[in-house]
Formats: C-alpha cells, sequence, structure tokens
C-alpha cells in the first residue's frame, strides 16, 4: 500500500509537468540542529537499508533535496509529491508544514538530488513501473532506493522526523524517528515502522 502511494504520487506528478510546480519558497534553510538530526536519522534508518545487499560497488541512496511535509486538502490534491501521505505521529508545526533544502549531509553513501531528478525516471512508464527504477539504477551506479525526510518536530526535550525510503515498486519503508540529545550529539531512542512494503 505504501509503494502504491508513492507510485500514485510519481504518476500524478509527471503528468502535472514542470512548469506547474512551484518552488520549496525562498531558499528556506535547515538550521545546525535540524540538519544533525536528519543526519542522524540517514545515519541510523537509511544507510543499514542500502547496506543490505553490496553488489561490488559502494551501495547510494538517492536523497530528495527538499523536506517532505504535511499538508492541507488543497496541497495534496495539487501536489501530492510534496505531501506526506500520512502523517501519523508527526507533530504539526511550523517545520513540518513548510519544505526546506536538505543540504548535503557529506555521507558517501547519500546523493542528494532533486524531486524532478526522479520524476522523470517514471516519466511514460505507468504500464511498467519498474522501468523507473531500473533507469534510476542505470543513471546512479550502485543505487539503491529514494529517501524522503521531513523537517524535525521539536518535542518533549527531542526531535520527531518521518522518513521513508523506496527501493522498488514493491519495495519500501516508512518511520517515524524519535531523537534526543546525548553527550552533544543527536541519537536516535525509537524508530516505529510506519510501512512496508
Amino acid at each position: 500500500m505504501f509503494m502504491t502511494r508513492i507510485m500514485a504520487a510519481l504518476a500524478v506528478a509527471s503528468t502535472c509537468g514542470a512548469a506547474t510546480q512551484p518552488s520549496a519558497g525562498p531558499d528556506r534553510a535547515l538550521d545546525q540542529d535540524d540538519v544533525a538530526v536528519i543526519r542522524a536519522v540517514v545515519d541510523s534508518t537509511i544507510l543499514p537499508e542500502i547496506r543490505v545487499a553490496k553488489f561490488g560497488r559502494q551501495p547510494i541512496a538517492l536523497l530528495i533535496d527538499e523536506t517532505v511535509k504535511l499538508c492541507n486538502a488543497e496541497e495534496r490534491r495539487v501536489q501530492p509529491w510534496r505531501c506526506l501521505g500520512d502523517p501519523r505521529g508527526l507533530p504539526r508545526e511550523r517545520k513540518t508544514e513548510m519544505s526546506f533544502r536538505v543540504p548535503d549531509l557529506k555521507r558517501p553513501s547519500v546523493r542528494l538530488v532533486t524531486l524532478d531528478v526522479v520524476q522523470r525516471a517514471f516519466e511514460g512508464r505507468r504500464d511498467d513501473p519498474n522501468d523507473g527504477w531500473e533507469q534510476l539504477g542505470r543513471s546512479f551506479p550502485g543505487f539503491r532506493g529514494v529517501a524522503r525526510v521531513s523537517a524535525p518536530a521539536y518535542v518533549d526535550d527531542g526531535a520527531v522526523v518521518f522518513v521513508s525510503f523506496s527501493c522498488g515498486s514493491l519495495c519500501g519503508k516508512s518511520w517515524l524517528v524519535r531523537l534526543a540529545p546525548k553527550d552533544g550529539r543527536w541519537r536516535v531512542i525509537d524508530r516505529k515502522l510506519l510501512a512496508m512494503s
């Protein structure tokens, strides 16, 4: 079901055309704490997913370079690929209701890409979505999947982040990750699996 929603969102996005895609805004940047939280989430959640199978090349995950956000009904209808499908447990606050640019996390196994790069791989491939995944694999040697993150929501002296990882038309997971600061670093203290296919 999770991957069906992602594929439906990509299909809708590919029919809308680039001219109708609004920008994320006036270069909204995440602050240092936000970046540290997202880096900890990627290290503990996405990197283990891509290390499952090694085939001689360094595995990489493509990380969409803007955060996914909580949307109202109209935003979800017009631009579903920028919205969380099911925000269970992610607090609604200013940061989680906006898209922010994700900076380079300085991880060799993570490659930042625009959403357009992923959408183009699936254009014209509604009959066989696996072609889109194969196209991404040809374009990015070592490709294992596409990751998305929300901006952190800060609650109870910690942070909560939505993260998803899609690795095929029937392969993917999403989590709600809770972190807390410990010894000057953000550490994952709980990871709730929201969906898996």
